[in-house]
């Protein structure tokens, strides 16, 4: 078997052996700005999505 086809089969199981994920809330601003020296930042938020299999319902909370 040529190298060639050894690349393509592996490619193949790559591409048929990954997963479907979502992406993650973007930030609540633009910048990824950083709280200043002694402070530091809440972010709360909440996604909800409905799919074929139910509803999801995911609150994140994130300590800057």
């Amino acid at each position: 078997m040529s190298a060639t086809k050894i690349y393509l089969l592996i490619g193949l199981f790559i591409q048929l052996s990954t997963s479907i994920s979502f992406a993650f809330r973007p930030f609540r601003t633009e910048d990824a700005g950083i709280s200043p020296l002694g402070f530091f930042a809440v972010e709360l938020g909440n996604e909800f999505r409905k799919n074929d299999d139910g509803k999801d319902n995911v609150t994140t909370f994130a300590l800057t």
